[in-house]
């Protein structure tokens, strides 16, 4: 069978045309289907990039390869945002305003001025852009009420 033939294949840009749920699901598929086979992939995306241990990635830039195991983080099962921070170098957020208005909230609350009218004004823009779909502005929550609760202890013990 052809399968079991030992073999070495090349494709580039592998996510094309492809389902991102089939992006992610691509090298364990190919690689339990063709156990003798050896591929060499290349790709931008982050779907195929977190189902790659480090040992089996390289990154190829203007200038240099680098070896998955000598990356600074792990790619295998990484959310594709850190992906495209980290390996690509690329904020995945597009819309610099809104981005700016998050980190300005984020910057307000670590700052204890959460209870500030700017800082409820953009909590009630940024949750009203994200339907309550942002891990940043929950960690942000959670941050709040850590810090109100240090806050009731320290009064407490006053």
């Amino acid at each position: 069978m052809f399968w079991y033939t030992p073999a070495i294949v090349i494709i580039d840009e592998l996510e094309l045309h492809l389902h991102p749920q089939w992006q992610e699901e691509v090298i364990s598929r190919l690689e339990r289907t063709f156990k003798n086979t050896k591929f060499i992939l290349t790709t931008h995306t982050p779907t195929i990039v977190s189902s790659i241990i480090n040992e089996n990635l390289y990154l190829i830039t203007d200038n240099q390869i680098i070896a998955g195991k000598h990356l600074d983080f792990g790619t295998y099962g990484a959310e594709y945002a850190s992906i495209y921070t980290l390996l690509y170098n690329i904020n995945s957020r597009s819309d610099n305003e809104i981005k700016e208005k998050l980190e300005r909230y984020l910057y307000l609350v670590n700052e204890n001025q959460y209870t500030s009218e700017e800082a409820i004004m953009l909590r009630k823009e940024l949750e009203k852009n994200f339907k309550g779909n942002e891990p940043s502005l929950e960690e942000a929550k959670l941050i709040i009420e850590n810090k109100e609760w240090e806050k009731s202890l320290y009064e407490e013990g006053q």
